[in-house]
């Protein structure tokens, strides 16, 4: 199986790569070929083994996306089962493989078989702030939005230390004000006790799960609008995830400008929207 190799691209290629998400060209992959499979009478299920880079990479993603899907392919001709199930592994931080499991022995190693792999270099949490800073600029007067977000305390849910600190420091640097928590358990504690004004949680986390978490803080009683904000989501995932009570769904890594305008949006403050002449109004949400 041939892998990626990946060039070292000059500064416009470089720029143009830290804009794209491993998430979304993996999601779209998937998506289709869950499609593909349906159309040919079969079952595909898809996990994820360990945790995956959240942020940017700076790897070719429409070479990523064409031989993976290549790679599905032929495992779906080649295997008559009715169920194809692939798991995808993030090696040493840096090499991603997608191997495909017996379904009648999930567990056992021997019979699993490589499909594809290739690798990719995450982005540093310095280079995903400070992209995610000029994005916030670039989307109307930032002292425009910390007079909108001034006031508001955010919950942040993520079992990953890099994605806490960065959207603590992004809500932080924009006027509000963020609480990190580490799962979904330690999420409904602070979530009873605290006065938040909105969370944003992440669905794939040890402890409990976002999605267990959202339906126990409904059944308590609690009101506070969370969005989900996940590495990888399927259809059925965004899906299962409405179903539990989210708001909203963010695929890892949002642009800063669609998590301002939904965090706007769902605390009814006003939504800031530029003229042709550079001057900013506000219309609610």
């Amino acid at each position: 199986m041939p892998d990626i190799k990946t060039e070292v691209p000059d500064a416009q290629a470089r720029e143009t790569s830290l804009a794209e998400s491993l998430a979304a060209a993996m999601n779209d992959v998937l998506d289709d070929h869950a499609d593909f499979a349906a159309a040919r009478g079969r079952l595909f299920s898809f996990r994820i083994a360990n945790k995956l880079p959240t942020w940017v990479i700076e790897t070719d993603l429409a070479r990523f996306q064409r031989e993976l899907a290549e790679a599905l392919r032929r495992e779906l001709d080649q295997v008559e089962a009715a169920e194809m199930q692939v798991e995808c592994r993030l090696l040493d931080n840096n090499v991603l493989q997608f191997v495909s499991r017996d379904p009648q022995a999930p567990k056992d190693e021997t019979r699993t078989k490589l499909l594809f792999k290739c690798p990719i270099n995450p982005a540093s949490n310095r280079e995903t702030f400070q992209r995610l800073l000029s994005q916030a600029r670039g989307s109307t007067d930032l002292g425009t939005i910390k007079t909108l977000l001034r006031g508001l305390k955010f919950l942040i849910v993520d079992d990953s230390p890099d994605t806490l600190d960065i959207e603590c420091a992004l809500l932080t640097d924009l006027g509000g004000e963020a609480e990190p928590a580490q799962d979904g358990a330690e999420a409904i504690r602070k979530a009873q006790s605290g006065d938040y004004d909105l969370i944003l949680m992440d669905i794939q986390m040890p402890v409990m799960d976002g999605n267990q978490a959202m339906k126990e803080m409904i059944e308590s009683g609690l009101k506070i609008p969370v969005i989900a904000v996940s590495a990888v989501s399927s259809r059925t995932e965004r899906e299962e995830s409405f179903k539990c009570g989210f708001k909203d769904y963010l695929t890892k890594p949002f642009n800063a400008d669609q998590l301002i305008r939904t965090i706007l949006r769902l605390t009814k403050r006003p939504i800031p929207i530029a003229s042709r002449n550079g001057s900013v109004h506000s219309v609610h949400a």
